[in-house]
């Protein structure tokens, strides 16, 4: 954590309410590298880490890694984590 204490547990995932999720659909695209990779730091830094890597093949065109040394994914969240509309971002289920 930034106060150099505990860092704080990671939120647990959960469904998105239906409200969030048809504005989702309705709005979020992901339609290159930039816009996957922007993603995908978002969650990075949602996790609390004190290093982020990045790693492009070709521009991001054949591969794409974000790595960070956050809190992550509980175990017992992991089944719920890969579903459609279900996130461990605050209440408004935002997408950054």
């Amino acid at each position: 954590s930034p106060d150099g204490g505990a860092p704080a547990p990671a939120p647990s995932v959960r469904a998105l309410p239906a409200t969030s999720v048809r504005g989702i659909i309705s709005g979020q695209s992901l339609f290159d590298a930039s816009s996957i990779l922007k993603e995908l730091l978002d969650n990075a830094l949602d996790a609390g880490p004190s290093a982020i890597t990045v790693r492009l093949t070709n521009g991001g065109l054949d591969g794409l890694e974000v790595r960070d040394d956050g809190t992550g994914i509980a175990p017992a969240d992991l089944p719920l984590a890969c579903l459609p509309h279900h996130t461990s971002k605050g209440e408004g289920g935002g997408t950054g």
